[in-house]
């Protein structure tokens, strides 16, 4: 099966994990894959479209700090480019 799908699968199992634990078992299951946050964050988005995820809420604070940080960084990343 393909990280793709092994990932969704393990979101829809455990709606309620952060991106980070997440991308923690993706990294364990397939420690020579390239999955990041950002793939983490679109398998969530492709499964809230296709109504298989809930919608997401406003979060808890600390989900809501852990989003800005990812986006914190990807910034970063890109000015030093």
């Amino acid at each position: 099966m393909s990280i793709g799908k092994t990932v969704q699968g393990f979101i829809l199992q455990n709606p309620n994990l952060s991106n980070q634990e997440i991308l923690d078992f993706a990294k364990t299951t397939f420690p020579a894959g390239k999955t990041s946050l950002k793939c983490v964050a679109w398998y969530k988005s492709d499964l809230r479209k296709q109504g298989l995820l809930a919608k997401r809420s406003a979060g808890t604070t600390n989900e809501q700090i852990e989003f800005l940080e990812m986006k914190l960084a990807e910034l970063k990343a890109s000015k030093e480019e």
